[in-house]
This record gives C-alpha cells, structure tokens and sequence, in this order.
C-alpha cells in the first residue's frame, strides 16, 4: 500500500489546457477546444456544410464588380481577422471597419446613425426564433412532462417541438391548453409573464 501511495503521488498532477471534443451532431468530426475561446466564434454560427451552401446561394444572386467586389473582399479580410484575433477591442475595430466599408453612405444622416439604421433589421432577423426557443427551453428545465403534455394534446401536426410551442402559443384554438399552463405556472410568476408577454407580442404584430 504504500509502495501505491508513493508510485501514484510521486508527481504533481498537470492540468492540460486543450481537450479533445467529439460531438454527438457530427460523425468522425472532432476538435481541439482550447481554455480561451475567441469571443468572435461565440455568437450564431452554421456547420461548415451549411456554410458552403449558403455561401454558393450568396455567390449565385449577388453580382460584384468593379470597386463593390473590392469592398466585399476587404470585408471579408477583415472578418477573417477577426477570427484570428483573440483581443476584443481589436475585434470591434475591424467589425466597425466592416460596417463602415459595406454600408452605403448617406449626406442625411451621421456616419453611426446611418449604419446602426442599416443594421438593425439584419440583428432582429433572429430575435424572435431566440425568444422562442429559450423560453421553451426555460418551461422544458421547469416541468419537460408538463410542457410535453400540454404541447401533444393540442392537436398541432407538426413534428418539431419548437413549432409546436409557437403554433400553441399563438392559435387561437389552444386558448382553454393556454389556460391551463397559466394555472400551473401560478407559482412561477416571472416565467408566467414571460409567455404572456411572447402571446401578447404576437397577437400585437
């Protein structure tokens, strides 16, 4: 025994920084995931696949020429920098960089009045499919059997759970399933508002 004791404690135990990821989504597809990650590959990403296709749909529809093929190249330099950069004041310099050289010019208005019009409705392009899906995640953690319950007895033929949600959120139809959830969410009153809020929104828009 302590023959064990001096052999399994003889060395300081080191802690690697990198480790080896393999996800369930992807077959034969594994990466390295260091302890910092650049802060630009933590928002809303495509799998490299998508990417591609997507990619020659733009290529397809867009035709570029002259000085816009020059900004649209430079653009695209300057994210790939952005990637490579892990300094996040770096990373806004060039992303700003990108707005201002791909955004049209306008005498009427400020340089950043004009892009932060110009952008707005490219950001809210996913707002909604977010506000969705994290409040059912949310009432999924809170009760997934309740949630299920109320979902599948609606009568929506649909197969995505998430499509689900939303048509029974909004169909007027679902009105008296509604009711139900509202009773048993009456201890949760901050994720009771919540679908409220998203079904008021709704019938307003």
């Amino acid at each position: 025994l302590n023959f064990l004791k001096r052999f399994t404690f003889q060395g300081k135990i080191k802690w690697n920084k990198t480790a080896l990821v393999v996800q369930k989504c992807c077959e034969n597809e594994a990466i390295i995931a260091s302890s910092q990650i650049n802060p630009m590959k933590k928002s809303f990403n495509y799998k490299s696949s998508q990417v591609a296709n997507k990619t020659n749909k733009i290529f397809q529809k867009i035709a570029l020429r002259g000085e816009s093929f020059k900004k649209f190249n430079r653009a695209m330099s300057l994210h790939s920098n952005c990637l490579l950069n892990q300094s996040p004041e770096n990373q806004l310099v060039n992303l700003w960089t990108i707005l201002e050289t791909i955004v049209p010019s306008s005498k009427k208005k400020s340089k950043v009045q004009n892009i932060c019009t110009s952008i707005t409705p490219l950001l809210l392009l996913k707002y909604s499919h977010k506000l969705v899906l994290t409040l059912f995640n949310d009432l999924v953690r809170w009760n997934e059997d309740s949630i299920m319950v109320l979902i599948d007895g609606s009568s929506v033929e649909e197969k995505d759970h998430l499509c689900k949600f939303l048509m029974f959120l909004t169909m007027d139809i679902h009105a008296e399933k509604r009711k139900e959830l509202y009773q048993e969410l009456n201890g949760f009153c901050l994720l009771r508002n919540r679908v409220f809020k998203l079904l008021l929104s709704s019938a307003l828009n």
